[in-house]
């Protein structure tokens, strides 16, 4: 037992580590459970007991997601292309999201929770995190050999090459995801997922010239139905739905109805001012705003820090989606680039709808606003999103113009191949496909 020492070179890691997403990254963890913490009531109305318990609560959540990153960078810096386990991701996920129609638990019109004795789990968050693990390796994979998925199942079943069974095996899974979130139903989460997979493939130039105008004209019609249809057309919808649709179109002729949270969310966020009424001192979390630490997290943080500190949020906000960005615009290889515009492409677009929702731009949603908004699952989700994210730079970073003109000494141990990179860089190829 003296013989063996278990060495982990957290130093070298955590300097070889992009500093800028790791640091923005922990500060609005940080930012997430103060907000969360205050949110959650005022001390002299639910008792010290109840607020100890929300801190350790938190705390376990923040534990978990942390962990979730550190374990996901380990997996995905060692398995990041294989397909096999691809595969059983796949199947796992699936199996989840049919338990969640089973034995789920229903709040606010959507199934999508499995119980865990006293935590709840909501697998459709992680789906968000395969589609951009499946769709970089697989994308990459398949431009190199468009039978790629095919040959993958070779050693499991007898499969026959055929170009409409690999478009099948490349876009069924997330399609049944897809397809059984809907059964939940959870919108906002397949408007996620949708979105990402459109900016996926427009990366990857899987677009023929046909859809690249067709999805466009959809997206408008979409927005004039949701800006201009009238609401008497929309009534077929299920009953929070239409709520949410007369609350934004509607907000203050039904302020004590539909719109109750819309409206004071404006009210919580006009009374922050400037400089905002301070660390706690916020009015509306006492009871006035139901869902105050979820989806109006931002209208807390704008009564309590006023608007100077939410520009400093969304500028941190701003710096980690940015710098994602200019690492995928850097990088040499097609995998490394297709997960680094994921990963930013979801947290763009979670804000964006999150912050439309609160703003009445567009109509709520449901869904949170990365590493601010109170939920387990959504915390871990994204934190095994950045996981992902530094597992691909850590792999491919022999290869991002970064200032590093050599890999370090751990890919010797990785069996580390350039050619196996080569072949997939960004360099015009023989294919007679342009590189995206």
């Amino acid at each position: 037992m003296n013989n063996f020492r278990l060495k982990l070179p957290v130093r070298k890691i955590l300097r070889e580590l992009d500093n800028t997403l790791l640091l923005t990254y922990l500060a609005l963890m940080i930012i997430g459970f103060l907000a969360v913490l205050s949110s959650k009531g005022a001390i002299a109305e639910v008792g010290w007991f109840s607020i100890i318990a929300v801190i350790f609560k938190q705390l376990f959540f923040i534990g978990i997601s942390l962990s979730g990153a550190v374990l996901s960078y380990i997996f995905f810096k060692r398995y990041l292309k294989h397909q096999s386990f691809l595969w059983l991701s796949s199947v796992l996920l699936v199996f989840s999201l049919i338990l969640v129609l089973l034995i789920g638990r229903e709040v606010n019109g959507a199934k999508s929770w499995i119980l865990i004795g006293s935590m709840q789990l909501q697998p459709s968050e992680f789906v968000k995190v395969f589609l951009i693990w499946w769709f970089g390796v697989t994308f990459s994979a398949t431009r190199q050999n468009q039978y790629a998925l095919s040959s993958s199942l070779e050693s499991l079943i007898q499969v026959k090459k055929d170009v409409w069974l690999e478009r099948c095996l490349l876009y069924g899974p997330v399609a049944l995801m897809v397809f059984l979130i809907k059964c939940q139903p959870d919108w906002g989460t397949n408007i996620v997922i949708f979105t990402l997979w459109f900016i996926l493939q427009l990366v990857a130039n899987r677009y023929r010239r046909g859809a690249k105008i067709l999805i466009p004209l959809v997206f408008c019609l979409a927005l004039f139905i949701i800006c201009f249809v009238p609401l008497s057309f929309l009534k077929f919808l299920p009953r929070h739905m239409y709520s949410r649709f007369l609350a934004f179109r509607e907000p203050f002729a039904h302020a004590d109805a539909a719109s109750f949270q819309m409206v004071r969310g404006f009210m919580a966020m006009s009374r922050g001012g400037w400089l905002g009424q301070g660390p706690g001192a916020s009015l509306f979390k006492t009871g006035y705003l139901p869902e105050a630490s979820t989806d109006f997290i931002m209208a807390i943080l704008a009564e309590e820090w006023g608007f100077v500190g939410v520009i400093v949020i969304l500028g941190l906000l701003l710096t980690l989606i940015l710098r994602l960005y200019y690492l995928a615009l850097k990088a040499r290889t097609r995998t490394n680039k297709y997960i680094l515009t994921g990963v930013a492409s979801l947290f763009l677009i979670q804000s964006v709808i999150n912050l439309g929702g609160l703003t009445a731009i567009i109509p709520l949603t449901g869904i949170t606003l990365p590493f601010l908004s109170y939920g387990g699952s959504s915390l871990l989700a994204f934190s095994m999103a950045i996981g992902l994210a530094f597992a691909s730079l850590d792999v491919e970073s022999s290869y991002l113009r970064l200032g590093k003109n050599r890999p370090s000494k751990r890919y010797s141990r990785q069996r580390f191949n350039p050619s196996d990179h080569a072949r997939e860089s960004l360099a015009p190829s023989s294919e007679k496909e342009s590189t995206p």
